[in-house]
């Protein structure tokens, strides 16, 4: 009698349902951790877009030209491509003073994680804007 339990626990056991369950649960964990990496980017090119946009709004509110703006934004804006960074300021030119003064950056941050069209769009357009006023 005893054997026959033997032979039936070897033969329907559960030495493969480990494997199974992480089988299962593996693709959702990795699609969370990248989700994680993912979101820490996006942040990451958000703070740098961020501070950017500072620098160049304190040197438009203390007189640096269009072009000075420019090139501190591009110099301050980090990791992120020169290229693809779009620079807005307003009013451009000359500032008279107690005015203000709005500097605004867009940048498109690619998405890597392996979701499908629409959910989330790729590249993922990040806004950011600093108004100050003219010194």
């Amino acid at each position: 009698m005893m054997g026959t339990k033997r032979v039936i626990r070897k033969l329907f056991g559960e030495s493969g349902q480990s494997m199974v369950e992480m089988a299962l649960i593996l693709p959702v964990l990795l699609l969370l951790l990248m989700g994680v990496m993912q979101f820490g980017l996006v942040m990451g090119s958000y703070l740098l877009m961020g501070n950017a946009a500072r620098e160049g709004a304190r040197l438009a509110a203390v007189g640096g030209t269009d072009s000075e703006i420019r090139a501190r934004v591009s110099a301050v804006s980090g990791a992120l491509d020169p290229d693809d960074l779009d620079i807005t300021i307003s009013p451009t030119g000359t500032r008279a003073r107690g005015t203000s003064v709005t500097i605004t950056l867009e940048y498109p941050v690619d998405i890597f994680l392996p979701l499908p069209a629409g959910v989330i769009p790729d590249p993922l357009p990040l806004e950011t804007f600093t108004t100050m006023r003219v010194e």
